[in-house]
C-alpha cells in the first residue's frame, strides 16, 4: 500500500473542498509555475508523468485524491461488477428504485439515446459521493461474490450475532482476513466473500443454504437473511454496493454503508481496507460444498419476502394503481380513515401519510402523535406486526428527520405530474426564445442556456413544493442537459439569474458534513397559470436527457417556421438532419 493513500481516512474527504483552483503547483525539474500537471509540459523537461510521480510524488494534494479515487473505483469494478449494460440506481432525490437496462430499449428510445453510455466510472463516483445509491446484477448466471445480507427488525445486536455465526462458521474453512462484514446502511448487516474466479449461482445457493443450515438461521426471529446476487442471474435483484449512501433508508445521517471490524465499529481506515481486500480461491468454496455432499441440509428462499413490511417507500411506489387518487390525497385519505388493505405495507403508508398531513398543515409534533396513534390501531388490528419501540423509531426517522426536514424537500406529487408527464405553459417556451434574441458571445454559450433552463423548469415542475421551490444538483442537471461541465454549468446559472430568468432562493455553498455533500441550491419554479389549454405543452419528465427530445420539444410547439427565431444557425444546422428526420411527441 502506497503512504500517501494512507492520508486519506474516508472517501468523503477524496471530495472535501476540492477544486479545479488547486490543480496548480512547481515543477520541481525547472521551477515554472504550472496550473495543470499534464504530459506536454514534462516532455520539455524529459521526464514523463509516470516518472515524476515516481521520483517526486504527485504535484499535491488534488492529484493524489483523484488517483486514490481512480483506485476504489478500479476496485470497485474488480470486486464487484460483472456487467455494465444493467444496473440499480437509487437517487437522493427521489429515492425510487431506477434499473438502468441498455439492452431492452423500444426502437423510439433507441433513436433518443443513440450515444447513451454503459455503467461507467461516472455511475461508482456518484456513489461514493452521496448522489445516488448504485446496485449490480451478475451476468452468466455466475458470480465473482456472495453477499448474505442480514436485516434484523429487533436490533442490529440481533444482526451482529447472526453475522458473529456466519462468521464462525466460514472460518472452518477460510482464513479471516478474507471474510468482510459491513453496515448496509439499514436495518443489518452484508457478510461477504470476494472469489478469484467466476463461480455458478446455483453453486452459490447450495453453500447459501449450508451456512444458513449451520448458524440454524430459523431461531433468529425478525431476522431476514437473503442470498446476493440471486440465481435470476442479470434478470435478478440489484445488490446495493458499500461505501456510499443506502437511500432505502431515509434516515440520512444512518445510512452510510460502512465496513466494519470485528467489534462491529466502522474500520479505522476504510480506503485502505477496501484497497486492501483480497479474493479468496473459488476451489475453497467447491471443497465446502463437496465435504457436505449426502448430508442433510435445509432450503431457504433466496429472498425472504415476509420483510416487504420494513422496506421503504422506493419499494413500493409501484403499489398505488390509480396515480390521480394518490396525488389529490383521495387514497391516502381513505388509508389514515379505514385503515390498511395489505399487511406489511405500514411502513410505505406512514411516510405517504406524514406528506398528506404536511400538506394539509398539520405540525410535526401533531403528525407523530397522529400517526402513533394510527400505528397502534394497526397492531391492534393484526395489519402490522411492528413493537411499539420499532414504531416510534420508525415514525421519527420518517417524520422528523425525512418529511419535515426543511432540506429534504418530500412533498406530495404536484397536480400536474402523471406518470411522469409535465404540462408547461407558454412562458418556458418564451424565455427559451428571448434567449436567442440577447447578444451572447458564441451560439454554444447560447444553447447551453436553453438546454439548462428546459431541464431546469420542467424539473422544477416535477419535484417542487407548494411553495414553488425545489432542488436540483449539478450532477443532475449534467445528465439532463448533456451539458458536462460544471463550471459551465455553474456560470450559466448565474447568467440566467442575472438575466432574471432564474430564480434562486438560495445558493447554498456549504459543505454539510452530517451528509458529506455540498447542497444544492434552492430554486423557485415560475408558475403561470394556463388559461388556454392552446398554450400549454406536455413533456415527459423521463425522456429529458436526449438532445434529440429537447429539439424535438422545440419543433413541435414552435413549428420549422418559427424554430428560426429559438435556435441559431449553427444549431440548426448541426442537428437539422435529426430535427427534421424526429418522431412528434
Amino acid at each position: 500500500m502506497q503512504e500517501f493513500i494512507k492520508k486519506y481516512a474516508k472517501i468523503h474527504e477524496l471530495f472535501y473542498r476540492r477544486t479545479f483552483k488547486d490543480k496548480g503547483f512547481k515543477c520541481e525539474i525547472c521551477g515554472k509555475e504550472l496550473k495543470i500537471f499534464h504530459a506536454g509540459h514534462l516532455k520539455k523537461c524529459g521526464i514523463t508523468k509516470e516518472e515524476y510521480i515516481e521520483k517526486y510524488g504527485y504535484p499535491n494534494r488534488f492529484y493524489e485524491m483523484d488517483a486514490v479515487l481512480k483506485m476504489l473505483v478500479s476496485k470497485v469494478y474488480d470486486l464487484y461488477i460483472t456487467t455494465t449494460s444493467k444496473w440499480l440506481e437509487l437517487p437522493v432525490q427521489t429515492r425510487v428504485y431506477k434499473t438502468i437496462d441498455k439492452r431492452n430499449k423500444d426502437e423510439y428510445l433507441e433513436d433518443l439515446n443513440k450515444n447513451r453510455r454503459l455503467l461507467n466510472s461516472m455511475n461508482i463516483i456518484n456513489h461514493f459521493k452521496g448522489v445516488s445509491t448504485l446496485g449490480v446484477f451478475p451476468k452468466w448466471g455466475k458470480s465473482k461474490f456472495l453477499i448474505i445480507d442480514i436485516d434484523s427488525h429487533v436490533g442490529l445486536k440481533t444482526a451482529q450475532k447472526v453475522a458473529k455465526d456466519i462468521k464462525t462458521f466460514y472460518k472452518k474453512f477460510i482464513p479471516e482476513k478474507y471474510i468482510h462484514i459491513n453496515f448496509s446502511g439499514n436495518k443489518g448487516y452484508h457478510v461477504t466473500l470476494f472469489f478469484d474466479q467466476f463461480i455458478e449461482l446455483k453453486d452459490l445457493y447450495r453453500l447459501y443454504n449450508i451456512v444458513l443450515t449451520e448458524i440454524h438461521a430459523d431461531k433468529f426471529e425478525d431476522v431476514f437473511l437473503e442470498m446476493r446476487p440471486t440465481r435470476k442471474g442479470i434478470q435478478g435483484h440489484g445488490v446495493k454496493l458499500p461505501l456510499g449512501a443506502n437511500f432505502t433508508n431515509l434516515d440520512d445521517y444512518n445510512n452510510y454503508a460502512f465496513f466494519v471490524d470485528k467489534n462491529f465499529e466502522p474500520v479505522t481506515n476504510e480506503i485502505e481496507y477496501f484497497l486492501s481486500i483480497e479474493k479468496i480461491d473459488g476451489k475453497i468454496i467447491y471443497k465446502i460444498l463437496y465435504d457436505y455432499k449426502g448430508k442433510q441440509v435445509s432450503i431457504f428462499p433466496e429472498l425472504n419476502h415476509k420483510k416487504d413490511e420494513k422496506q421503504d417507500i422506493s419499494n413500493d411506489l409501484d403499489k398505488v394503481k390509480d396515480i390521480k387518487e394518490y396525488r389529490e390525497g383521495k387514497q391516502i385519505k381513505g388509508i389514515l380513515e379505514n385503515g390498511l388493505k395489505e399487511v406489511g405495507t405500514r411502513h410505505y403508508w406512514s411516510f405517504l401519510i406524514a406528506m398528506y398531513l404536511k400538506k394539509e398543515g398539520f405540525s410535526d409534533e401533531e403528525t407523530y402523535e397522529k400517526l402513533l396513534a394510527w400505528s397502534k390501531k394497526q397492531c391492534m388490528r393484526g395489519m402490522s406486526k411492528s413493537n411499539l419501540n420499532e414504531i416510534e423509531n420508525d415514525l421519527r426517522g420518517i417524520i422528523f428527520k425525512g418529511v419535515f426536514n426543511k432540506k429534504k424537500h418530500y412533498n406530495l406529487s404536484n397536480s400536474n405530474q402523471i406518470n411522469g408527464k409535465i404540462t408547461v405553459g407558454n412562458t418556458l417556451f418564451e424565455k427559451i426564445e428571448l434567449l436567442n434574441s440577447i447578444k451572447l458571445s458564441s451560439s454554444i454559450r447560447r444553447i447551453n442556456l436553453q438546454k439548462i433552463l428546459f431541464v431546469m423548469e420542467i424539473h422544477g415542475s416535477y419535484y417542487c413544493d407548494d411553495e414553488g421551490h425545489y432542488t436540483m444538483s449539478y450532477d443532475q442537471i449534467r445528465e439532463l442537459s448533456n451539458v458536462g461541465s460544471f463550471t459551465t454549468i455553474a456560470k450559466s446559472i448565474s447568467e440566467l439569474q442575472s438575466l432574471g430568468i432564474l430564480i434562486i432562493i438560495k445558493r447554498e455553498n456549504k459543505f454539510n458534513e452530517d451528509l458529506w455533500i455540498k447542497e444544492p441550491n434552492i430554486y423557485s419554479i415560475d408558475e403561470v397559470k394556463l388559461q388556454d389549454k392552446d398554450n400549454s405543452f406536455e413533456v415527459d419528465y423521463h425522456l429529458l436527457g436526449s438532445e434529440l427530445y429537447f429539439y424535438n420539444c422545440l419543433k413541435e410547439y414552435f413549428g420549422e417556421k418559427k424554430l428560426k427565431k429559438v435556435l441559431s444557425r449553427s444549431v440548426r444546422s448541426r442537428f437539422s438532419q435529426d430535427i427534421n428526420n424526429c418522431v412528434v411527441i
